[in-house]
């Protein structure tokens, strides 16, 4: 069964795999392999895949942004384990609660999926399309749906890109290449590994995605060019692979005009040979927020729907944020990385600091006031046993005079500091911290 999926020079929805599984009610991994199994089903999703879709990508609304190939299902930069790519979801939208409303993301690569269809026995492509539909059912169960939609892009192929216009100017330079392998040769390391009866050259290198690409000597010999050792074949071909999928990437986010938001630092790197600014959403992108990790992003998602107001208020209260940062500084020199590590300890950390001092010192003040009216309340019941029942009441009532005054005074500065920037930050803090404590310390903690 040949490749014969239809390029063209126009962005179009990539719902071909994803349709598939909604038309046939599709809801689990065991039910796409069963489907798989089905002819007429395999059929028309091999049909779906042939022909992509005939309707133009309309930009989402809201804060949108487009995920770079290392970080959708494509699995051209990362690996195509289910498995790994449910892990790449994860950290997709682990990057994104916090800020956008919706994410391109590229599904299953067409292209690919025939290919590997080529000669193989059923049971094969069953096995096949399961494991293409298990990130895609990782999406809804952590109740990412709805943020996410679905996209084509150009093939990471630059036989291919004369048949989108504006990609015939995105072949990168020969000095470019030549000066990128340059870098990554003095600051990686490569070594010769043996698996089985090949051999295999690897380059090891922070800014790869899991830290390393590998190529074995038959491929590298059959590639090599004229003059080439080859080392430099291997890292002539990193660079250019990662650049002709930043390139498919930088087209689709430009098209869409939308930020881009990539996974792997190489990637970025050459994004940064054709970007003329940053922008806020690209700097939101990159922003850790180390107070609310190893919370699943099903109850992130699901805390900020919880916490609306207060979300939108931290989002708001962020973008200004960037963009009063932005005005003061060389956006084309400026690393989105390095800006966002700057927010997080200029702006958001200190506020997250003040909003804790201000809970603890009105908690403070109401806890000071209980022990006081407990003592007043004592004294009440030693009057009215010693003395008159009139002198009880009369201390009776200035203890309830002060619990309501403390009481709404503390009711006042909780009010105040929910309208805080950063409240829904400090809310996500909480309710990670939350989730390691025993329900007696959470009972204790609201009690205070």
């Amino acid at each position: 069964m040949g490749s014969m999926c239809r390029v063209s020079g126009e962005l179009h929805r990539n719902d071909w795999f994803h349709d598939w599984l909604v038309e046939n009610e599709i809801e689990d991994e065991s039910a796409a392999y069963k489907a798989a199994k089905n002819p007429r089903l395999l059929s028309d999703l091999t049909s779906r895949a042939q022909a992509q879709q005939t309707e133009p990508i309309s930009p989402p609304s809201g804060r949108s942004i487009v995920a770079g190939r290392s970080l959708d299902l494509t699995n051209y930069l990362a690996c195509g384990h289910a498995d790994c790519l449910t892990r790449q979801v994860d950290d997709l939208f682990s990057r994104v609660w916090h800020y956008f409303d919706k994410i391109a993301i590229s599904g299953p690569d067409a292209h690919v999926f025939l290919d590997s269809m080529r000669g193989e026995e059923p049971e094969s492509i069953a096995q096949e399309v399961a494991q293409l539909a298990r990130p895609i059912f990782h999406i809804r169960d952590i109740g990412a749906d709805e943020l996410v939609t679905w996209v084509s892009k150009p093939p990471a192929c630059q036989v291919h890109w004369k048949e989108y216009e504006k990609l015939k100017d995105y072949h990168l330079p020969k000095r470019l290449v030549a000066a990128m392998a340059s870098q990554l040769r003095e600051e990686g390391v490569i070594r010769l590994e043996k698996r089985g009866s090949k051999s295999y050259l690897v380059l090891f290198h922070r800014d790869l995605f899991s830290g390393r690409s590998g190529r074995s000597l038959e491929h590298l010999s059959k590639w090599k060019k004229k003059g080439e050792t080859p080392e430099d074949t291997l890292v002539r071909q990193v660079v250019e692979e990662h650049w002709a999928g930043a390139a498919s990437d930088i087209y689709t986010a430009t098209s869409m005009a939308l930020p881009l938001g990539l996974g792997v630092s190489l990637e970025a790197r050459m994004a940064d040979i054709r970007r003329d600014s940053l922008s806020p959403s690209e700097v939101a992108f990159n922003l850790v927020l180390p107070v609310v990790d190893g919370l699943p992003v099903k109850e992130l998602i699901a805390l900020r729907e919880s916490e609306n107001d207060a979300f939108e208020g931290f989002r708001d209260s962020l973008t200004q944020a960037i963009k009063e940062r932005l005005k003061d500084i060389d956006t084309e020199a400026c690393d989105a990385g390095g800006l966002a590590e700057e927010l997080q300890s200029d702006i958001i950390n200190p506020a997250l600091h003040r909003i804790q001092r201000r809970l603890k010192a009105a908690e403070g003040v109401l806890q000071r006031n209980h022990r006081y009216n407990i003592a007043i309340a004592g004294l009440a019941t030693i009057c009215g046993i010693f003395t008159s029942p009139d002198i009880a009441t009369a201390v009776a009532a200035v203890a309830l005079t002060g619990v309501g005054l403390v009481e709404s005074q503390f009711t006042s500065e909780k009010r105040d500091i929910a309208l805080e920037d950063m409240y829904f930050l400090w809310k996500a803090k909480e309710y990670a911290q939350n989730k390691n404590k025993s329900p007696r310390q959470i009972k204790r903690s609201r009690k205070r």
